[in-house]
Parts: C-alpha cells; structure tokens; sequence
C-alpha cells in the first residue's frame, strides 16, 4: 500500500495533501465537473437476483456533494495529477445538479478519477491520494466513509482515458446545468459515480415479539431488542473491480450483473487482521436503526462467519415453564435414576428433590429472567444445570457418591460449559445476503454486501436458543447454516446513483 514513482511527481509540495495543479506557463486546458444525480445507470440488478428492481431515491444528505477531487493517471493507475477545484454556488432550485468553477490542468492523455467528498473522508482512507500515488492498490479504511453526511463516492463504471487538448467544443456550465453567458470553451468528459459504502435498514418495529415453537407448541417468547453488525472490511478499490469468476457455474443473473471484488475477496486465514468488529458491542433499536459499511463481498468457498459482513439482533429469550430440564426422583430415564441414587446418599449436602424446580439465586450477574443452559438444555437455576453436568460426566455412577463429588468440585472450579443468559439476552447472526432468493448453498455472489446498494433486513421467526455472545461461535463456518435459528427476510435495492458529466478543455 505504499506509493509509487515518487520521481514522477507533478507539482508536488507537500505529501500529506492532494497536489492543486494550475499550470502558469505553456499550454493550458481549462477544465469543468457537473455532477447531476440519475434514476439509472448501466449495472441495475435483475430481479432474479432477489430485489424488487426498483432502485430507491436516496436521503439529501445521501446526496450531498461538497467538493470534487479529480485525479488523472496513467494507464498504470499512478497519478499525475491530483485537482480539488472550487465548487460553483448551489442553487437551491435543484439541489441534485452541481458543478465547479473552471480550472486549468496541464494537457494530455490521462485516466480520469473523480472523487466526491474525499476531502472529508481522507483521514478514514489510506494511504493520502497525492501525484504518483497509485489508484488501483487497496487502500485500507480505519474509519466510517460518511463523515458528517458527506459520502465518499467514486467511478462506478470503468475509469476512460480521454485525450485533454487546449481546443474545448463545449460551453461552460452553472450549477443548474445551464450554459453560461459568455462562458469559456471546455471540453465534455462524462463519468458515473456512486457511494462506496452499502446501506443496511431494518423492517422490524421496536420490541417485537415472537413465539419461538417445537411444532406446534409454543416453548419461549422472543423480544427483539437491538440491531449491530459485525465483520466490516479494513480495505477496498477505489472503483469498484468486476469479478469474472472461473471454475464455476455461475448464476444467471450475473450475465446482466456483475458482483465485485475487493482486496479481502479470497481470504480465508488472518480473517481477524482483515475485518474489524468480530464482536457487537453496541445495539441500536431496530426501526430506527441505518448502518452504513463497506463494501465486502467473497469468493463462493470463502463466505465464511469470521468474513461476511453481518447482523447480530440482540433477543430477549423467555423460556416457558415447561422447556427447563427436570430430573424426577424415581424416574425410569437413565439420568433420573442417577439423580434418586444422588438423593438417597447421605453426603449429598445441598442436593433436594426439589433442586430443579428451585428460585434462581440472583446477584449482580444473574438477573431476573435469567437462565443457564448445558449442552443446549435450559435449566432455571446455576445449581440444577451444575447437577446435571455431573450427571452427565458420571452417569453409570452405582451409588452417586462420585456424581456428589464432581458437583461439589464446582463450587471451587465452575464448569465453563455451564453458560449463563443474563437476564435471557441470547444473540443471533444473520449474514447479510447479496442475492437472497437463490436457493443454492454457498453459491457464487450469495452473500456479501456490494457499494451503493440498500439491503433491508426482517426478522420472520425465531427457530431456537441463540448464541450466548454477540458474535459467531466458529469464524471458519460456512455461511450457510445447517439448520437456521433465526429466519430473515432480505431485500436488496439500489440507491438512485450520482452520475456525473465531466468538462474539461478550454
């Protein structure tokens, strides 16, 4: 990630800054940007790929568009030079076109950039984008790419070369879009840019509930209670990469759309160095809730727990009564009879035939609606799941002297298989779904999250118990579960793109 061709640096006086190129002397071209925002451009997803193929009008701040940086490269990608031009004044009548003042550039053959709100987002990207840096490496991300609403956008479509001369064709533009009167001769370059982050909302109200059945039969009440993502990607391409996948069968909406492909795109080891947020620490309610993340997307055999972007809903779990595990003295089960020899020892100190049925001992830790489970067996209380664990260990006990023993141990060292819900919180993982209709596992594209794309997650059902963390339980476990305990409803849009109209010449 380092920078290229330091010696080929154009006008450069400070490397920590974007490199304004105004040519004073020879030939000059005089350039123009005009940004105006489209209902459409050249990708839109089909419906087979599992939205609605409508694309959605983005927020104001969405769309809000404060400074153009523009870099020309060569072929290999290295920057030439690097322009921020003034921007013209707003007119609010149409707040979706803008454009800058006229600025010069030294003429001749180059690749071009176009970069919205860079300027606001350049302390989250690195390295700094200055003359001879290279625009193709991966750039890493040590922060949020919105910074006070202001989103960094960039090329859409493959970067053009275009051919800047001192002859410009064009008439200079205001910010509505209009000629200027008497306005300078410029020459027209377009370009299509879009957001660099996708958009994640959800369609769930606050506190909604849910009946987590066995059949037919209600076993617990579900809470929704907050919405967090996990695993967001520390690197990118400034222009999104099309990916032509090979050695696979390839869905057919791919012929139409393409999935792209960022630096992280075949990791399968050092997945902690690659992406951050293994583990949800903060919960926002639902209905409320809009996360803006990077893009990351996957080849087919690496849509993996410790890569893909996904949400961790934070549940309140409410067993019913008649989902604890109990032992009954003088029960035929193998482990109730165990427990009758447990009973019927004379050392079995602390140990009553009413110990699966008794109150939970609450404390700082162990609240009310609190539980703990074993092996995914939920038991009311910390000293009824600790008896069955003994059970467990020593079930062909004779007298249940060794299962007292064992029990008692653990007042000494606790079992860490012996897991407490504080207060019934669990958490479950969705992994974010790119093309969630396909009924394929692991197929190519199925999961990920790619630019500029809005996907809205629901919550249809809980299935099971989740996880007793807010993260994964194995990082190198395919996406695709074998049995889900939470069902989620994906819809994926497209927001309405920023496209752009470049004008440079004289």
């Amino acid at each position: 990630m380092g920078l290229l061709g330091l010696g080929m640096m154009t006008a450069c006086t400070n490397d920590d800054e974007a490199v304004n190129v105004n040519p004073n002397d020879g030939d000059k071209a005089t350039a123009q940007i005009m940004i105006s925002v489209a209902a459409s451009n050249t990708t839109t997803r089909t419906e087979t790929a599992g939205d609605s193929g409508d694309e959605v009008a983005a927020t104001e701040s969405e769309n809000n568009i404060k400074s153009l940086t523009i870099v020309l490269a060569d072929a290999n990608g290295v920057a030439q030079q690097v322009v921020t031009p003034e921007m013209k004044t707003e007119i609010t009548t149409n707040k979706e076109i803008r454009a800058t003042e006229p600025f010069n550039i030294t003429p001749g053959k180059f690749y071009v950039y176009v970069l919205a709100n860079y300027e606001k987002n350049k302390e989250n990207i690195s390295p700094v984008i200055i003359g001879s840096t290279n625009m193709k490496q991966a750039f890493g991300i040590t922060g949020t790419l919105s910074t006070a609403n202001q989103f960094f956008m960039s090329n859409a479509d493959k970067v053009e070369e275009v051919d800047f001369t001192v002859d410009g064709t064009d008439t200079e533009v205001d910010d509505d879009g209009t000629d200027v009167t008497n306005g300078e001769k410029v020459k027209l370059v377009e370009a299509n840019i879009e957001r660099v982050v996708s958009k994640v909302t959800f369609n769930n109200s606050n506190d909604a509930k849910f009946e987590v059945k066995d059949g037919n039969t209600v076993v617990a009440k579900a809470t929704l209670q907050g919405v967090s993502l996990i695993n967001l990607n520390k690197k990118m391409y400034i222009v999104k990469n099309k990916v032509t996948p090979t050695g696979i069968t390839t869905p057919s909406w791919t012929n139409s759309w393409y999935y792209a492909e960022d630096p992280n795109y075949n990791s399968t080891t050092d997945l902690e160095n690659n992406f951050s947020q293994a583990e949800a620490a903060e919960f926002s309610t639902p209905a409320e809730a809009v996360f803006y993340c990077p893009e990351n997307t996957m080849a087919a055999n690496a849509q993996l727990h410790g890569q893909t972007t996904g949400v961790v809903y934070k549940i309140a779990f409410a067993p019913e009564n008649t989902i604890y595990v109990k032992l009954a003295n003088g029960g035929t089960d193998a482990y109730s009879t165990v427990f009758t020899k447990v009973l019927s020892n004379a050392n079995k100190g602390d140990i009553t035939e009413t110990i699966f049925d008794g109150d939970l001992e609450t404390s700082d830790d162990v609240t009310e609606g609190s539980f703990y489970v074993y092996k995914g067996l939920i038991f009311k209380n910390k000293k009824a799941a600790y008896l069955y664990r003994a059970i467990d260990n020593k079930l062909s006990s004779q007298d249940g002297s060794d299962v007292i023993t064992e029990y008692q141990g653990y007042a000494i060292s606790a079992p860490e298989d012996v897991i407490l819900y504080k207060g019934g919180v669990c958490y479950y993982t969705a992994w974010i779904k790119h093309n969630p209709t396909t009924q394929a596992s692991m197929e190519h594209g199925k999961y990920g999250t790619v630019r500029n794309h809005w996907y809205e997650l629901k919550v249809t059902g809980i299935n099971a118990l989740g996880h007793y963390e807010p993260t994964y339980e194995n990082a190198t476990d395919p996406d695709d579960p074998k049995k889900a305990k939470i069902q989620v409803q994906a819809t994926v849009k497209k927001w309405v793109l920023v496209k752009q109209d470049v004008i440079l010449g004289q």
